[in-house]
């Protein structure tokens, strides 16, 4: 392979290739791993919802009509209601 092809490649955002089939399981893993993590230590809440934020925002380039968007989105804002 040579190096521009190599180079090429390596610019591949992951996620564009991880999108649209995986969409549903990383939205699952993001808010399961959340909910463990604010169960033992609610005032970990601004910086999960941080790393959610993130994690929404790369998903909704690569992939943004993915109906676990929404389901994303309202697990942060209940998240954000709670912390209130």
């Amino acid at each position: 392979m040579g190096a521009g092809l190599a180079r090429r490649i390596s610019t591949i955002p992951v996620l564009e290739m991880a999108v649209p089939d995986k969409v549903d399981e990383i939205v699952a893993r993001a808010i399961e791993h959340t909910r463990a993590l604010i169960k033992d230590s609610p005032d970990r809440w601004e910086a999960a919802r941080r790393g959610l934020e993130a994690i929404h925002d790369d998903l909704a380039r690569a992939s943004p009509r993915h109906p676990a968007l929404s389901r994303l989105q309202a697990f942060i804002a209940r998240g954000d209601r709670r912390a209130l």
